[in-house]
């Protein structure tokens, strides 16, 4: 199965966003909340954790995007809804166990890990794009949470900054009605929606064929 964006012998990145505590795993969410059960059902843990095997394995690199406002939040700007509720409920500020990666994604030695003080998607103040274009990075696969809103602006992003976007739809999760509606009609004007397992076949493959 070929996957467009990784089928022309591009060099590949994996992104996993906001996969932190804070965002995926109940005990840190508020009841109301159902984010971390989304994550859940929808297995993308596991599902991501393959996907980054297979990026090690095959030596391309794997980013961690993180959001961790300093632990008194200064300069975080609380200009939206949702900056508003992250501060309120206070668990993904750096150095609270919010802020770590879900124990089933816990980075390994060679992985990027980017910590963002403040902004809602992974570019942002970040050196994300400087790095992936030291590494060569043409194609970047986006997974992780949410769908509505980081995922999203971080597709966007990737696209604005003329890198192919790859989104492997067994590997992002979001929440309510927003979630479908984005990837049925939005997220395919921007990126190639697949599966994880077509990224990990069409990284392998890319490997086989430079050993042609």
């Amino acid at each position: 199965m070929t996957v467009r964006g990784l089928d022309g012998g591009e060099r590949a990145a994996l992104l996993i966003s906001e996969c932190q505590q804070g965002m995926t795993v109940a005990e840190y969410r508020d009841q109301r909340d159902d984010l971390a059960r989304e994550v859940a059902d929808r297995g993308i843990i596991p599902a991501i954790a393959a996907l980054a095997a297979a990026f090690r394995a095959e030596g391309l690199p794997v980013f961690h995007s993180h959001l961790a406002p300093r632990d008194d939040w200064s300069g975080f700007a609380v200009n939206c809804a949702l900056a508003a509720i992250l501060k309120r409920t206070n668990v993904v500020r750096d150095g609270h166990p919010g802020s770590q990666s879900h124990p089933g994604l816990v980075p390994e030695a060679g992985d990027h890990v980017i910590r963002r003080r403040t902004g809602m998607t992974s570019f942002h103040g970040t050196e994300i794009d400087s790095l992936m274009r030291n590494l060569k990075v043409d194609t970047v696969v986006v997974t992780g949470v949410s769908t509505n809103v980081a995922v999203y602006g971080t597709v966007l992003e990737a696209v604005n900054r003329g890198y192919n976007v790859v989104v492997p739809v067994d590997c992002v999760a979001g929440v309510g009605r927003g979630h479908q509606y984005l990837l049925d009609d939005v997220y395919p004007l921007l990126a190639t929606l697949t599966d994880g397992s077509a990224v990990a076949e069409a990284v392998a493959a890319h490997r086989e064929e430079s050993r042609v």
